[in-house]
């Protein structure tokens, strides 16, 4: 039911519209229904994953189950920025800071789908950048 909500949904307007998807890059929970619901539309939009370097793993990288509490990358985004760091959450500076340079030509949505306290800073953080 929800790759359907990321589908049919979000990744469809993204497609439409041009709009570039930005997310932590992760084979886990909302970021891999985004990566599925990309692929589920043909590609057609830019998935941009954001993990911090230091937590995920990837092909000609560090392997899978090598990093505790590590990730996976995700094989259905586009594009990945690795942050310099090496703690799950260090790498929002990174992301705002990407959205912010982008939203210089183009409009930007924040979608919040679950999530505990650091989903909150997030939005926080969103709403703060305007």
């Amino acid at each position: 039911m929800l790759v359907q909500l990321f589908s049919r949904g979000i990744a469809r307007i993204a497609a439409e519209t041009g709009a570039m998807i930005i997310d932590g890059g992760t084979r886990a929970g909302v970021m891999e229904l985004m990566g599925l619901g990309v692929a589920d539309r043909g590609r057609k939009s830019i998935l941009l994953g954001v993990p911090p370097a230091g937590r995920v793993t990837y092909p000609r990288g560090p392997k899978e189950g090598s990093i505790q509490k590590g990730a996976p990358l995700d094989p259905n985004h586009s594009h990945f920025v690795l942050a310099d760091c090496d703690n799950w959450g260090c790498e929002d500076t990174m992301m705002f800071e990407l959205a912010q340079a982008l939203a210089q030509k183009t409009p930007v949505v924040t979608i919040l789908v679950n999530g505990g306290e650091h989903s909150k800073n997030e939005v926080l953080k969103s709403v703060c950048q305007g």
